[in-house]
Parts: C-alpha cells; structure tokens; sequence
C-alpha cells in the first residue's frame, strides 16, 4: 500500500499567497500613516522647541531676533547672519554658537577661514586646518532641530564648494514668517527684513498687536529643487538688501500653502515666485509654530486670506476657520 503524503496543491499554494499578498496590500497603508503620524510628532516637537527658543530669547532680550542681521548695509555682496544662529543658545545648542560666535564675527569672516584653503566639501574634516576644524565639521551638520523628518532627506545639501554662492551648507526644513508681500522685504511678518535697513528691525511681543495666538511665527519649507533657495540654518547669501537672497530664512503667506513643492514649471523652468510660500512633504498641509508656542498643522486648503492674515502681526483682520 502507498502512504499518502499530505501537502498542498499548486492552486491552494496560489490561494495562500494571493490571500498573504492581499493582506500585506491592506496593511502597507496603516503602517506608512504609522511612519508618518510619528515623523510629523517629531516635526511638532522641532517647531515647538523653536517657538520657545524664540520666546525666551524675547524673555531675556525683550525682543524678538530680525529676519536677517546685516552688520553694514554699505557693504555688498556679504553673506549675513540669520534669526535661526541667534537662538541656538536657546536651543541647547550654547557651544555650537560659540563656534560660530556670531556676536564677534560676520559670517562672511568665518566662512573666508574655510574658503582660504583649497579644500572642499568631500575633504574629511581631519585634512583641514586644526584651527577650524570645530566650524567645518558644524557648518557640514544637519542639526536634527532644524529638520523636518517627513522633508529632509529630500532636500540637497549644499557643497562646501558653493558656500560662496549661498552661505549656507546644511539644509534646514524651517523659515521664519516675513508676512505678506512680492519680496522677502515683507515688513508685516514677525521676523521681518534685514535689521539695518529701513523697516527692518527687532520687534517685541507688544508689537504682534493680532495676537500671540494669531500669529505665524516659523513654518516649513520643504521642496526638492538644488537650484532654489534651499532653506538653511547657517544665513542667506552673499547680496544686500530685502531681495530674494533671503528665502533660506524667511517664506512669504503671499501665495498659498504647499503652492510650489519643486515639481510646478513654467516653460521648462521653475517659476521663482512659487517658492517664496511655505509648503512640506507632510500629505495635506503645513506645520506651524505661531509666537505664542503653540504649533499647528495648517490644510493647504486653508482660505487664502485666512493664511495671510496669520502671516500679518497687525492686520486686525477677524480670522476664520483653519
């Protein structure tokens, strides 16, 4: 007699991965929202740490920092310090700063000790110089807080051998409001304009007179275009003045939210407006960190006007549902 040996049949083999391959189908989703619901908390926190950072910089200077720092508006072509370097001692970030030392030096200063050696951006840090070691390997860091989980890996980072160009090297995934305009001169905005330059100073809470709870403060920028202001936690480029050598700093609520995220053209060329809003890789809107501390995700299918008044600090304009 012939034993019977018990296994599956081809059709019921087909049946069992059809029925795995289904069930994979139905949860790949879950965990991809899973994946994303924990990246965007971690965007939360970023933007809330920053939003304190901000407010106890106000506490101990009672004001809040400029958009962009320009030590001698006589002088062009220089790249400048930006609102993000000075709130690193808020952000436990104190020795960081003091490699930086943006209160002793410009940051063209610092960026000609690196640009003085022939090195460049693939060179390891120990093959430079010991004396500026510390500020290559910082300035070659992406410091987590600055960067947006769901974004940054998609955004490049900008080599060594262009610092000239743009004075920033490592990426960042957050600007600062500037308010409502066609240029990053937009003074309605809480970290506006260049400090030197008329218009341009550092404001103080009873200057937001919407509201601390009214009120942007720092939202994401986030789109995959090398060639377009990439956002940038070190300063803005090497021009004077409230032009578009500000946007690794600063975004506009001119145009609506995730407007341009490096995908839009125009003629084959990405048209320079788009870039100036906010926008980010998290499906659906924005992240936001308003002056009062608290961050909210904002639709990008918030009303138009809605989104530029949060961007104003002294509209008095009644805010609708976002």
């Amino acid at each position: 007699m012939k034993r019977r040996t018990n296994a599956f049949t081809l059709v019921e083999l087909l049946v069992v991965i059809a029925i795995i391959g289904i069930l994979i189908a139905l949860l790949l989703p879950a965990v991809q929202q899973a994946r994303e619901a924990a990246r965007r908390m971690s965007c939360t926190n970023n933007l809330k740490q920053i939003g304190l950072a901000v407010q106890n910089f106000h506490d101990t200077y009672n004001k809040i920092p400029a958009g962009v720092y320009d030590h001698d508006p006589a002088t062009a072509n220089e790249p400048e310090w930006g609102w993000t370097v000075m709130i690193f001692p808020f952000l436990e970030l104190k020795n960081e700063y003091e490699v930086l030392s943006p209160t002793r030096k410009t940051l063209a200063e610092d960026i000609s000790l690196i640009t003085a050696t022939s090195h460049n951006g693939d060179t390891p840090v120990s093959a430079w110089p010991g004396a500026v070691q510390p500020l290559v390997q910082l300035v070659g860091s992406e410091l987590k807080v600055w960067n947006c989980p769901s974004g940054s890996s998609n955004i490049p980072i900008t080599s060594f051998n262009n610092i000239k160009r743009t004075a920033g090297v490592t990426r960042s995934t957050y600007t600062g409001c500037a308010g409502y305009g066609i240029n990053y001169g937009a003074k309605d905005g809480v970290l506006i304009g260049w400090k030197s330059l008329p218009g341009g100073r550092e404001l103080a809470f009873q200057d937001i007179t919407d509201g601390l709870s009214n009120t942007y403060l720092v939202g994401e920028k986030a789109h995959k275009d090398s060639t377009q202001d990439i956002p940038a936690w070190l300063g803005c480029g090497n021009y004077p003045g409230n032009g578009d050598n500000s946007a690794p700093l600063l975004s506009l609520t001119s145009y609506p939210i995730n407007y341009f995220k490096g995908s839009e053209t125009n003629n084959g060329k990405i048209n320079n407006s788009y870039r100036k809003g906010f926008s980010s890789f998290h499906p659906g809107g924005v992240q936001f960190v308003f002056v009062d501390g608290s961050v909210h995700f904002i639709s990008d299918t918030i009303n138009v006007y809605t989104h530029q008044y949060l961007g104003s600090r002294y509209d008095g304009q009644v805010l609708g549902e976002y």
